[in-house]
């Protein structure tokens, strides 16, 4: 269970580190307005180095799920569900990965046909961030009080629900913002579970009888 949880972390982080790196190769598409999965457009080692982020992603996440299954997650009903929308994650960042956005600055133009292509891409993307927020706010509620999970995955979901009308109200249409906000939560939110089941697994939920802290 550890194994898989430091491997997790890895594959993750190093989706953090390669997304920062193509904001340095590709200085024209400005985080500020563009998708990441924008990057993948640019082809040559820039593009493959985009879809690589997005599969490490997704890699990242089979890893937890397998940890937590590992651990004990089929024991409770709300951690078998946390477990099929972290797998459901996975699968929605896979298919970011293979199938190419066709949005530019983080809508599909007008006059550009969508394709099917395009519409799994967009299908991908919603499904993992259902699916990771609806994981958190699982562990949100299983985490044993005053816990650092705890804390993390109520910020998460809070930040998560905020972070589009606080944009809004500020006037700024910043797709590729709010979308790396979100991915930054997203990743934090992880890294929390991954290092809480790195330090002792099952013991950070709740026993199933026990009372509130």
């Amino acid at each position: 269970m550890t194994t898989l949880a430091s491997a997790s972390t890895t594959l993750v982080l190093a989706f953090v580190a390669i997304v920062a790196i193509e904001h340095v190769a590709q200085p024209g598409l400005t985080p500020g307005y563009f998708m990441v999965s924008e990057y993948a457009r640019a082809g040559g080692a820039a593009g493959a180095a985009a879809i690589a982020a997005f599969l490490c992603w997704s890699a990242s996440l089979l890893l937890l799920a397998a940890a937590l299954l590992q651990g004990g997650a089929r024991g409770r009903p709300i951690m078998r569900g946390a477990l099929a929308l972290v797998v459901l994650a996975a699968l929605g960042l896979a298919a970011a990965a293979v199938f190419r956005t066709q949005a530019v600055r983080g809508v599909v133009p007008r006059d550009v046909a969508r394709t099917a292509v395009g519409e799994l891409h967009d299908l991908g993307t919603g499904l993992a961030e259902i699916a990771l927020f609806g994981a958190a706010f699982a562990t949100a509620i299983i985490a044993r009080p005053r816990r650092p999970l705890r804390a993390v995955s109520i910020a998460a979901i809070l930040l998560a629900i905020a972070v589009g009308p606080l944009l809004s109200l500020m006037g700024a249409d910043m797709r590729g913002l709010r979308q790396r906000l979100l991915i930054g939560v997203a990743c934090t939110w992880q890294v929390s579970l991954l290092r809480t089941i790195r330090r002792g697994g099952p013991p950070f939920l709740q026993a199933p009888d026990s009372p509130a802290e």
